[in-house]
């Protein structure tokens, strides 16, 4: 049979036609007008950004409704219809509308009376409840720090209502909290830091937060030197609850670097970020620090995070000094039980002193207060009468433990009593710490510390006590026994480890030396295997001064911020939180002592018993009244309980704080004034505490991360406007400019950010534009500043040839074209006179020019400038400051 050769020619025609497509697709070539631009509305000052961007997608009314006139949405009004965040939070309950296009809202307004409610209902609102700081009950209202109105806002009606004089703000409501995505933090919700991303847009970005802590087990790979995220359960980087980052181990597997979303440091000996040697969960690590980093990146999920941490003293105070110098905000949840007890301990000046030094970064300190509410005694000497020679084996009166009304509690009624009794658990360890008031490094009056046996024949309360009568058994079973003779520290430290199967009770016995010593104020701080439950944990329990050094920690002229515990079970919404702080959570004041009066702690209060991953074994397997133990490896969510859990929803939320002020162009100390002021004048008292704040038992009260970020935020606002709005280029290869001027009003004081984008985007050589200089800065006598904006073009290369490729590969795009055009050549002159051999030839021909265009494709737009394309474009340039962004735009036309 005879081979048709045209239709061959035409087969290969067409193939060749799309090997040329082909070649062009993989050559990196875009379709024209492919991009999208995302519209991102502008804030408005009296209306949350959801709120604002529903206003711009619902057409609104320019007249109130009539009277009679029933509420009802638009015509072919859909919520389905909405831009996608609008429909997001409709489909996650965060915004609610009704089928009458009605959204509920929360109206803050200056002041709740007939004349207002009635002028809301004029514009259709439904009023649903009313909130005030001094409400009606018998009323139905309710509690709030702002005259507050819920109710139903007609969605075409919400411009007209938020230019109403007597309306201060316009938000959604605080709606009941679940978890979200792997594990968040109960605090988020809690707290308002969910709400100040929806609302205002701020989650940490531009911020660095530091964490100091034992360690951050549980997140990087094993068996590496460049670790990835540990592909064990729960992994924390891989659901997203921390930012990627890579760790580095040396030769013997020791975690010694962090890099990426988590830059971390060590100060231990042994450079052991993971503090293998002193492991909190059954994996081997400790991943107290991994708990605490997950719950600043639940608040501030835009933050930089860092970590350190150290063994010793010295070395914890240069993981202060290191992250005090690269970060904006620190926090630890270390204590110390060297005194005093006052804020001038070493540890505690260091931190103080690192926070006050302008010349670092920082501009927030925040610290647990502390977990030693319920295991703190203090009380002056008083002498017993008893000698203690037959107990102790040196001379001397014990010291007699009593109760003090309001002050120090007698929990088993033991009365006056030369030992203060406390149950060790089976394996428990159990360690005390005894300080009195002289002077670090200098003390005289020798005070000796004992851990006796106790024989209790009526066993153990339930509070986990021992019951009276109790006496002493034997020989201590710990003692310290230091001397102080003018160049000592006032300070003994007993241990004792219970080695059996069965509770252990003991006493802790305080002995003047031979009757010498002055009589002192005593601080005793217990730690170790301890319950930690609702009851003190030995007997004569002193709540008040609970709070050891770092927990202390003060400084000038700004303080540093110790942060007490609520339990997030005890908080029914947002800002809605029962009763009084954890029964463990330390109590102030401090100490006073010759050298400084007292002074309030904590400062400010936050949640604790959150949801963790669990990384690295780390947190209980339940809540603190659901728990029965620790979390097993792979179990997920756990909870993390403690002052240690407090802190770092205090430090996230101080850093939404400080992106709220950025671009202010303070002075630092007035801004970390300033970050202080808002957290601790915006908190919220406790409903279960007596008395007003400030206090030694809440400090300011509960934190409100919405109102801190809210006062933040600057006043006034600010305009950018372009001259000219319009410009031509008569010739690829020139450019033009325009500038812009931004005009600040009402106050406005802070920087002003600038930048700019153009569109549509050619394939080929688009336009450029800069913005010079970047920012702009506004303050009370400069009210404006201009940048000048300019727009290049580049011109094509006519008759040139194609710049060479920067990777010296061949240029397959016309490799594969000129492969076509050869094998149509060919079976033009060349007619084989057996088809099967035709078909051959078309086969291999086809299959190298498809070979060669999809695996070299480093050709295309990057090889040949063809030059700007004329046509008519948009420059639009943003201006972002204070938390708000405005945009306006310059029309450009390439002759």
């Amino acid at each position: 049979m005879k081979v048709r050769y045209s239709r061959l020619r035409f087969i290969f025609g067409v193939c060749s036609f799309i090997l040329l497509a082909i070649s062009v697709v993989t050559s990196g070539f875009r379709v024209l007008g492919a991009s999208d631009v995302a519209h991102k509305p502008q804030k408005n000052p009296k209306l949350s950004t959801p709120l604002v961007l529903l206003s711009l997608s619902v057409k609104q009314d320019n007249a109130r409704p009539a009277a009679a006139v029933p509420v009802s949405p638009p015509a072919g009004f859909s919520t389905e219809a909405l831009p996608k965040p609008l429909r997001d939070a409709i489909h996650a309950r965060q915004m609610r509308v009704t089928n009458n296009g009605e959204v509920q809202v929360y109206i803050e307004v200056s002041a709740i009376d007939s004349q207002s409610l009635s002028e809301l209902r004029s514009f259709g609102v439904t009023v649903q409840v009313i909130g005030n700081s001094k409400p009606d009950k018998s009323h139905g209202e309710v509690l709030t720090k702002v005259p507050t109105v819920q109710g139903l806002l007609p969605i075409t009606m919400i411009n007209q209502v938020s230019a109403l004089p007597f309306v201060r703000y316009i938000r959604l409501p605080d709606y009941g909290f679940k978890n979200t995505g792997s594990v968040d933090s109960q605090g988020d919700q809690i707290l308002q830091a969910a709400q100040v991303h929806a609302q205002f847009g701020v989650d940490g970005t531009g911020i660095r937060v530091g964490v100091i802590s034992g360690g951050i087990g549980g997140i990087f790979a094993a068996g590496c030197t460049s670790c990835g995220p540990t592909t064990a359960t729960p992994s924390p980087i891989t659901t997203g609850d921390l930012p990627s980052a890579t760790g580095t181990r040396n030769s013997t597997g020791v975690l010694v670097s962090a890099r990426g979303g988590i830059t971390a440091q060590s100060f231990r000996a042994d450079s052991d970020l993971e503090d293998t040697a002193d492991p909190d969960g059954p994996a081997g690590v400790n991943a107290e620090g991994t708990a605490m980093l997950e719950i600043v990146h639940d608040l501030a999920p835009g933050a930089q995070l860092f970590f350190a941490n150290g063994g010793t003293g010295l070395e914890f105070e240069q993981a202060v000094n290191f992250l005090a110098s690269h970060t904006d905000v620190v926090v630890d949840d270390i204590s110390f039980f060297t005194p005093p007890f006052d804020g001038t301990s070493a540890i505690s000046t260091n931190t103080a002193t690192a926070l006050n030094t302008d010349s670092n970064s920082i501009r927030g300190y925040f610290t647990a207060v502390g977990n030693f509410a319920q295991d703190h005694y203090s009380g002056q000497f008083v002498d017993s009468g008893i000698d203690g020679t037959s107990i102790t084996g040196e001379a001397g009166h014990l010291h007699s433990f009593q109760a003090v009304p309001n002050v120090t509690t007698d929990n088993g009624s033991f009365g006056s009593s030369v030992f203060d009794p406390l149950e060790v658990p089976p394996a428990g360890v159990v360690q005390v710490f005894l300080a009195w008031n002289d002077p670090n490094g200098t003390s005289t009056n020798d005070y000796d510390l004992f851990l006796v046996p106790l024989r209790c024949p009526n066993g153990f309360a339930a509070a986990l006590l021992p019951r009276p009568p109790c006496t002493i058994s034997g020989l201590p079973v710990g003692s310290s026994t230091d001397s102080q003779t003018g160049s000592q520290d006032p300070t003994e430290v007993a241990v004792f480890q219970n080695s059996t199967n069965s509770p252990v009770a003991v006493g802790i016995v305080i002995q003047n030396v031979n009757n010498a010593a002055a009589s002192r104020t005593f601080d005793v701080f217990i730690a170790g295997s301890l319950s930690d439950g609702p009851n003190p944990d030995h007997n004569f329990n002193t709540v008040s001064g609970s709070v050891p050094a770092e927990g202390d920690a003060g400084g000038s002229p700004v303080s540093v911020v110790s942060a007490g515990a609520i339990d997030q079970t005890q908080c029914s919404g947002p800002g809605n939180c029962s009763g009084s702080v954890e029964p463990y959570s330390s109590q102030g004041s401090t100490e006073a002592t010759p050298q400084v009066a007292s002074r309030m702690k904590p400062d400010v209060t936050a949640t604790d018993d959150v949801s963790v991953t669990g990384a690295g074994g780390f947190g209980m397997n339940g809540t603190n009244t659901t728990a029965t133990g620790g979390c097993a490896i792979g179990e997920t969510p756990c909870f993390f309980a403690g002052t240690s859990a407090a802190a770092p929803h205090a430090a996230a939320i101080a850093a939404l704080v400080l992106q709220a002020l950025s671009g202010s162009s303070l002075k630092p100390a007035t801004e970390r004034a300033n970050l202080r002021n808002f957290l601790t004048s915006t908190a919220l008292p406790l409903t279960g505490i007596s008395g007003t704040v400030p206090n030694n038992i809440e400090g300011f009260g509960l934190l409100d991360a919405f109102s801190a970020v809210k006062a933040a935020l600057p006043s006034g606002s600010f305009s950018a406007s372009l001259n000219p709005t319009m410009v031509n280029i008569a010739a690829a290869g020139q450019s033009a400019t325009s500038t812009i001027t931004v005009t600040g009003s009402g106050g406005f004081a802070r920087s002003v950010s600038l930048a700019c984008s153009v569109s549509p985007l050619p394939v080929n050589d688009p336009p450029t534009c800069f913005v010079t200089p970047s920012s702009v800065a506004l303050s009370a006598t400069t009210t404006s500043g201009t940048a000048t904006v300019r727009i290049a073009t580049t011109a094509g290369l006519r008759g040139a040839l194609p710049p060479a490729n920067p990777q010296n590969k061949p240029n397959y795009f016309t490799a594969s074209a000129g492969l076509a055009l050869a094998g149509i050549f060919l079976l033009a002159v060349f007619r084989p006179r057996k088809r099967w051999a035709a078909a051959l030839e078309l086969v291999v021909l086809v299959f190298l020019g498809v070979v060669l265009s999809c695996c070299g494709g480093h050709g295309g737009s990057s090889q040949i400038n063809f030059g700007t394309p004329s046509g008519d474009y948009t420059v639009t340039v943003t201006a972002s400051g204070g938390g708000t962004t405005q945009s306006t735009s310059v029309s450009l036309t390439l002759q």
